[in-house]
């Protein structure tokens, strides 16, 4: 088990998920009307959607949970946190089954206990609205069943919030649940996921995350480059492994060493590479380097040299 000196924990800010965004409404439409369908091809399922799009009198009446999550999808938009609260509300009194609605409750929580609380009730109605026969054959591709979302942002929204009270063994459970649902992983819980693994010393799951998940991200190139360290010392397939972290990208060195100060908002979208994706593996992974001993001072002093 590696060696950590004390630091001080981020602030127990409230959990904030973002939401689907976009056309979130119209994929919904889109979904419904096909949903009871069969088609030979794509080409015939892409003209299917086009007919509906374009005549919506074919689409079959929307149960109560169905219109509470069309309030919600326009909800995810608007700007004015009230009104914003007003339509979750709204939503849960016309279902109060839309597990969506809680995310948003949460969202807007004065503390984390209550966020905690609504995230809760978030997940148990959408397990119960899922049924239990969704969680047998879907695993694997979780996320790629329209249904699953609200599930699968609440419990997000609930392992944050487990996080952020100090309840690590829980949250971190919840993050690997949910990878095993959805393997591909499209929320990203991986990256967050790798810095809470490595916070609790748990270097062994750390690195069967790193090789379930082996893209050339920040946030894990820098986890990988910090297992190695913690794991092998200051070797040289350690050196490798941070090398091939400042090639990924060259700005999170300045967050984690102090030189830049992280934003208070995260940036809603990062490119690979650039200071916004810097941020983004600064604060997924920016705890468990701070609390590695010597690991900052073995990267900086590499950094240093300027090679990079």
């Amino acid at each position: 088990m590696s060696e950590k000196k004390s630091s001080k924990r981020r602030p127990k800010s409230k959990p904030k998920l973002p939401g689907p965004g976009g056309r979130a409404k119209m994929s919904e439409t889109i979904f419904r009307a096909m949903e009871s369908k069969e088609f030979k091809s794509v080409e015939e399922a892409q003209e299917y959607a086009n007919r509906v799009l374009q005549d919506e009198a074919k689409l079959p009446k929307p149960t109560p949970l169905q219109e509470a999550q069309d309030l919600i999808d326009d909800a995810w938009d608007e700007e004015n946190p009230k009104h914003k609260h007003d339509m979750a509300k709204e939503a849960l009194r016309i279902s109060p089954d839309c597990a969506d609605a809680y995310v948003i409750l949460a969202e807007g929580a004065a503390t984390l206990e209550e966020a905690r609380s609504l995230f809760e009730k978030g997940v148990e109605v959408a397990t119960k609205t899922l049924g239990p026969e969704t969680f047998k054959k879907d695993v694997g591709h979780f996320w790629g069943v329209h249904s699953t979302r609200p599930y699968m942002r609440t419990r997000a929204g609930l392992a944050l919030c487990l996080w952020r009270l100090d309840e690590q063994e829980a949250a971190i459970k919840h993050c690997q649940d949910m990878l095993r649902l959805n393997p591909d992983d499209n929320m990203g819980l991986r990256y967050v996921l790798a810095g809470w693994l490595a916070e609790v010393d748990d270097d062994a799951a750390l690195a069967e995350l790193l090789d379930n998940h082996n893209d050339s991200s920040a946030s894990l190139e820098y986890a990988r480059a910090l297992w190695t360290f913690r794991t092998q010392g200051r070797s040289g397939k350690a050196r490798k492994a941070l090398e091939a972290a400042f090639e990924t990208n060259r700005h999170v060195p300045d967050f984690l060493l102090g030189e830049k100060r992280l934003p208070d908002e995260v940036p809603d979208y990062f490119r690979s590479g650039d200071e916004t994706e810097a941020v983004d593996a600064a604060r997924d992974i920016g705890n468990a380097w701070r609390k590695t001993k010597g690991a900052l001072d073995w990267l900086g002093k590499a950094w240093q040299q300027g090679r990079y």
